[in-house]
């Protein structure tokens, strides 16, 4: 996280990281408003140092990778949505589809276990190949927030922003409650048929 080519369009790039900052990011993350995971590559070992800092890799089967991270959240569960948030932080496995891959499990994991109709992301339009691998995954654009973030010196640059619905990847998707809400929904039916009793 120090790399400012891997920070370029995250927003912890205005702070400098540590591992007791990365550490408490990662505590903050709790469920069930977040889902955070490690996106790992398997049967690849990444050694820095060894062709400088760029670092080189190996096939190892009994080595993982860490590539990066995915965030699932905040989970909206009253109105059965998320947004979707990643990074991959080894510079020379960009562009190989990792992104892609992470997005769509984390969206089916979302439509299919999880209940939510619909996901969304926001892309900085200076940031062409994360647009890439969103729309790669089933997202299609919705909009242009139009010189939304400050990219330095002046500088701005638009938001693109992203989103999926459930239907659109599993045509027979049928709604379902998340076990929240309908907890919720059969609390407030009891609550009103109480109220109806008492009058």
């Amino acid at each position: 996280m120090q790399d400012p080519e891997v920070t370029a369009n995250l927003e912890s790039r205005y702070w400098p990281q540590s591992i007791d900052r990365i550490e408490e990011y990662i505590t903050s993350m709790k469920p069930p408003e977040n889902v955070f995971l490690a996106i790992m590559l398997k049967g690849i070992s990444y050694t820095n140092g060894v062709t400088g800092k760029l670092g080189i890799l190996e096939a190892d089967k009994s080595e993982h990778t860490h590539l990066g991270n995915i965030r699932l959240g905040p989970i909206n569960w009253q109105h059965s949505f998320a947004e979707i948030g990643l990074v991959i932080g080894i510079k020379k496995l960009w562009g190989q589809g990792y992104g892609t891959e992470a997005i769509s499990l984390v969206r089916d994991y979302a439509f299919d276990k999880l209940s939510l109709h619909k996901l969304t992301a926001g892309c900085y339009a200076s940031n062409p190949a994360s647009i890439r691998a969103f729309e790669k995954a089933g997202f299609k654009r919705e909009g242009i927030l139009h010189s939304q973030y400050h990219t330095g010196w002046g500088q701005y640059t638009d938001e693109v922003v992203l989103g999926c619905l459930a239907e659109e990847i599993h045509p027979d998707y049928s709604f379902r409650l998340s076990p929240e809400v309908a907890a919720c929904i059969a609390s407030q039916e009891r609550v009103r048929r109480e109220q109806k009793e008492n009058k």
